[in-house]
């Protein structure tokens, strides 16, 4: 188990190392490239509707996050 936390914490510092870096490349809204080619798929493939628990794991600054929360509020 005390390797699992050393992960942890290994893992935990490399995000804090890149998150800022990771929050200017990305934008508050994103960026055009996952604007444009990555949201329109992942949100037709998903079909976002009220009620649902959606995980976002390890997918950035939780800025899609934020929209499929937008999604889910307006129905899809």
């Amino acid at each position: 188990m005390s390797e699992w936390k050393k992960l942890l914490r290994d893992s935990q510092s490399r995000w804090d190392e890149n998150a800022e870096y990771w929050d200017d490349y990305m934008g508050e809204e994103s960026n055009q490239f996952h604007r444009e080619l990555i949201r329109p798929s992942t949100e037709k493939l998903l079909q976002v509707a009220g009620n649902e628990a959606i995980l976002d794991v390890a997918c950035g600054n939780g800025n899609f996050s934020r929209r499929l929360v937008e999604l889910g509020d307006i129905g899809g």
